[in-house]
């Protein structure tokens, strides 16, 4: 039990690390961006493996003004202690308003758990860790956008990258999947 407390504070602190990107505020008040870093991961697969973890956000469609809710994914019933990805999106045309975690917070920190989540106007950067392995296919998040610009019959593309995804192995030892693939989402405007 102390192993899997050590090794999930690894985890922990890597992924807040990877995800502490962003945005940070100064002594002085003022805020300073940091560019987050582009990591390649398989896009949009015409065939989803059966040993992939796959990220995939959803479509959703809404007019100018409104504001619409873009589920967010893990697929492929692989086990997880630990995900970390940035979603990308066009700030001139969607202005993400809020996050709502699909994860149980309680039951999350209850077991050793915690999420991170960055905003800066372009992106969110988001990580999970827990000692207790989180089972996939569900949904782990739902991200709110307000619909600012756009001509009907445009998509305004909800990109995800970065992704790092481990889980333990039978001998208790914490293992980075090697493949990870993403399927991107989109707002259509009506």
């Amino acid at each position: 039990m102390k192993k899997n407390i050590l090794v999930s504070l690894m985890i922990i602190a890597v992924l807040v690390l990877i995800c502490s990107c962003g945005n940070t505020q100064q002594g002085d008040g003022s805020v300073t961006e940091t560019p987050i870093p582009d990591v390649t991961n398989t896009t949009a697969p015409d065939v989803i493996s059966d040993t992939a973890v796959v990220v995939k956000a959803d479509e959703c469609e809404g007019k100018i003004g409104d504001t619409v809710e873009v589920p967010v994914y893990v697929l492929n019933g692989n086990p997880l202690n630990g995900i970390q990805f940035i979603v990308k999106f066009d700030n001139t045309k969607v202005k993400l308003i809020s996050t709502e975690e699909s994860i149980d917070e309680q039951v999350s920190e209850a077991l050793g758990g915690m999420s991170s989540i960055t905003i800066t106007p372009d992106s969110l950067s988001y990580a999970w860790v827990n000692s207790i392995k989180k089972s996939a296919d569900e949904k782990i998040m739902t991200l709110k956008f307000e619909i600012l610009s756009g001509s009907v019959g445009e998509s305004v593309d909800i990109t995800i990258s970065n992704c790092v995804a481990a889980a333990y192995n039978e001998k208790d030892e914490s293992v980075a999947y090697d493949e990870i693939q993403t399927v991107n989402g989109a707002i259509n405007i009506k």
